[in-house]
């Protein structure tokens, strides 16, 4: 198996350009078009290998979001990527993310935990209106499958949301002025969220 190493500890990466979308119509049909070409379309396996990455830092905001002391661990089988473990602090914040991608039988476990939902959308770019909060993540994906879908578990819990102008929206819509009141105040604050 080849090893693929990164190059240093004290390096950095930013990796805006590859979070950014395709400019204009055409680009972003031609590489939709590729993407479902290549997923449904049969590979003859590649060589094994397995790549070890410790970045300083991982830029993936303008504002220079991102995160800090990032440790991966990864293997593809030449197939596809068959187990990953990644943990990386998110920047500006104490809160960690651990990310865990495991055999278990035939099938891959998918597990994301961290104790700072809100920092971890930020950093990612997903949403600003999250504060706080800890996020579970826990799913189950079969190799078997060319896209390899994962289905799974999210739990939420004890965040705030504020500045959600869409949710503002719709409940003003419904007359309820307590909640309305609170999106545009100190925000929502929720408990718990859970889907499948």
């Amino acid at each position: 198996m080849r090893q693929i190493d990164s190059f240093g500890w004290s390096a950095g990466f930013d990796a805006r350009p590859l979070l950014k979308a395709p400019e204009g119509a055409e680009a972003q049909k031609r590489a939709r078009a590729e993407r479902l070409a290549r997923r449904y379309r049969p590979q003859p396996p590649g060589p094994p290998y397995r790549v070890t990455v410790r970045l300083a830092r991982v830029i993936t905001g303008d504002d220079r979001r991102g995160f800090t002391d990032l440790r991966g661990d990864l293997s593809n089988s030449g197939l596809g990527w068959d187990r990953a473990n990644v943990d990386a602090g998110i920047s500006g914040t104490g809160a960690t993310l651990v990310l865990r991608y495991q055999p278990e039988g035939p099938k891959r476990r998918l597990t994301l935990t961290t104790g700072d939902a809100g920092a971890l959308f930020h950093a990612l770019g997903v949403s600003d209106s999250l504060q706080g909060g800890w996020l579970a993540l826990n799913g189950i994906g079969d190799p078997g499958f060319p896209a390899r879908p994962i289905t799974g578990h999210l739990d939420l819990g004890e965040y705030r949301l504020v500045d959600a102008p869409l949710l503002a929206r719709v409940l003003h819509a419904l007359s309820i002025t307590g909640l309305l009141e609170a999106l545009n105040g100190g925000g929502l604050v929720f408990s718990q969220l859970a889907g499948d």
